[in-house]
């Protein structure tokens, strides 16, 4: 699996996920639009790579802190993703599903911690989601990266990790 986090025009970023197994690639991707408010950053929208928008309430959306300490999260936004009849997804066109952003800050060794951010997306009965962790020293370089993967469908959970 490859991923990558690529700038766009001003305020956006989009996420790529080429996800190669027996040969055969997948490529998913979401872009979202932020605003940076006093240098902080807040997403004030998404867009999946099927051009699916999500509806993001002010209210619903909140700036990443500037500093946090080991062992705090939080939801970045929460959303309503709609499936659109764009010749791409035709089975669930019309429907709303649930989208959730969110950021937490784990201890990895001691002068390292994973920041973390997720994206979980989920509908009555399915929810798929991608956490991406970046582990970081005091300065904040980056010398790690990890994706995990998941999928709940009814009574089916798992997890695959790639680093």
């Amino acid at each position: 699996m490859v991923v990558s986090y690529v700038p766009g025009a001003t305020g956006w970023f989009s996420r790529n996920q080429t996800l190669t197994t027996n040969g055969v690639s997948k490529v998913t991707q979401y872009s979202v639009n932020f605003s940076r408010t006093d240098t902080l950053f807040k997403v004030v929208g998404w867009i999946d790579g099927a051009q699916n928008t999500a509806s993001i309430l002010a209210s619903d959306s909140t700036t990443l802190p500037a500093t946090g300490g080991i062992g705090t999260s939080g939801a970045v936004f929460t959303g309503s993703l709609h499936i659109q009849n764009n010749g791409i997804n035709t089975v669930d066109i019309g429907l709303t599903h649930r989208l959730i952003y969110a950021w937490s800050l784990t201890a990895a060794t001691n002068t390292t911690a994973d920041l973390c951010l997720s994206d979980w997306e989920s509908a009555d009965f399915v929810s798929t989601g991608t956490i991406d962790c970046f582990r970081i020293d005091e300065a904040g370089t980056i010398s790690g990266f990890k994706s995990t993967l998941g999928v709940h469908a009814k009574s089916i959970d798992y997890q695959t990790v790639y680093q």
